[in-house]
């Protein structure tokens, strides 16, 4: 990076708005080359986030019907710092899953600075069904989902949630161990 200690002084008479070579001072802020190495940049960026439901979730209420997972939930949240640009995070979720009919899915629903619920395919959520994760099985197995979350600059703290639903109102549906992480990516 260059030496800009004398970039705002004004020469020969010209207005203080007027810097060196005559280059008015807010063009010459604006183009200046500014590059943090990959280090500084991840330290700008906030903390990782991450929690673990460790136990068994019954899952109640009718068919479709999302609902936080009861005895074990997971609730976690995340913060903007900057006031100037929106911040991108991956979030990685997963459960062991089992229904005794039809089927049971896992979602995330956001509150706070950005607002998605019920959990579903679009803006700030899963990108489609396939990164939802569902299980028709009667025993427990593993899955896993992804969706990308933008947190817009200024806004307050966003809270992500595990839920659960099951197609069959009557199946008796579990969604266990349910773990979310948050991962800041990158400001924009």
């Amino acid at each position: 990076m260059g030496n800009y200690d004398n970039i705002a002084t004004p020469i020969d008479g010209q207005p203080a708005s007027v810097g060196l070579f005559g280059v008015p001072v807010r063009d010459a802020i604006r183009d200046l080359d500014v590059r943090l190495s990959l280090r500084e940049a991840a330290e700008l960026l906030p903390a990782n986030v991450g929690v673990f439901g460790n136990g068994i979730n019954n899952l109640a209420g009718g068919a479709a019907a999302w609902t936080n997972l009861p005895s074990f939930p997971a609730v976690v949240a995340m913060t903007n710092p900057s006031a100037d640009f929106d911040l991108v995070c991956n979030v990685y979720f997963g459960c062991w899953m089992q229904t005794s009919a039809g089927d049971v899915r896992m979602g995330i629903v956001l509150s706070g600075g950005v607002t998605v619920s019920p959990p579903a395919p679009g803006v700030n959520n899963v990108t489609g069904w396939g990164l939802m994760p569902m299980t028709t099985q009667t025993t427990a197995d593993q899955h896993m989902g992804f969706m990308q979350v933008v947190i817009p600059a200024g806004a307050a703290a966003v809270t992500f949630t595990a839920q659960g639903a099951r197609s069959n109102g009557a199946a008796a549906a579990q969604v266990n161990y349910p773990t979310i992480n948050v991962v800041p990516d990158r400001f924009q």
